[in-house]
């Protein structure tokens, strides 16, 4: 479908469990004009899910209005159940292995550096929203910043703040953990995740 197809109905009331075909939003890199940026989709369901049937929605609450919609129909391509998919844009001057795990949407994907909200669509209305806000009382976020939803809270009722997220590491080879699962967090502060037993 072509973006002027794409309907932006209002998010689902008490969508709470998801169904067994949601896609989550599960890592999120957001980068200046000459840096990456991204978003991982991950597929917690027990189906294949068809990814030209979805499209992506950015906003800047700040801002006012949506940023941009990206319809994926051009990517011809299935999510299988278990598994994650990193989509955005890196530079040409980026890391050759990020290039490798990030499926390129063009230079005109931008995430808003300070406060974001992403939204995904499909045919039959919103699947996963979530915001985040990364800039504290009007100061400029520094900037790449990663950030992954711990794997114990892997749906779309528990991702939309990042309440359930924690920071990535950022360096020469590595930036998160695109299209890979995420590691877990340490929510609270223990030293311990839940994973391991928190």
């Amino acid at each position: 479908p072509s973006v002027a197809a794409w309907a932006l109905p209002p998010p689902p009331s008490g969508g709470c469990p998801m169904p067994p075909n949601a896609l989550v939003i599960s890592e999120v890199m957001v980068g200046g004009p000459k840096q990456a940026r991204w978003l991982e989709l991950t597929n917690p369901g027990k189906y294949a899910i068809a990814l030209d049937q979805v499209a992506l929605a950015v906003a800047d609450p700040l801002a006012g209005g949506p940023q941009g919609i990206w319809p994926m129909a051009k990517l011809q391509t299935d999510l299988p159940a278990g598994e994650s998919i990193a989509l955005g844009y890196v530079p040409p001057d980026g890391s050759p292995w990020l290039k490798l795990k990030v499926l390129d949407l063009g230079p005109n994907f931008v995430l808003p550096p300070c406060h974001g909200k992403l939204a995904l669509y499909g045919p039959g209305g919103q699947v996963d929203a979530i915001g985040y806000e990364l800039c504290a009382k009007g100061t400029p976020a520094p900037l790449p910043q990663v950030w992954g939803l711990d794997p114990a809270y892997m749906d779309s009722c528990k991702n939309d703040t990042l309440d359930n997220w924690c920071a990535g590491v950022i360096g020469p080879d590595v930036a998160g953990t695109p299209g890979k699962a995420n590691p877990a967090c340490d929510l609270d502060g223990d030293g311990y995740s839940i994973v391991e037993g928190d």
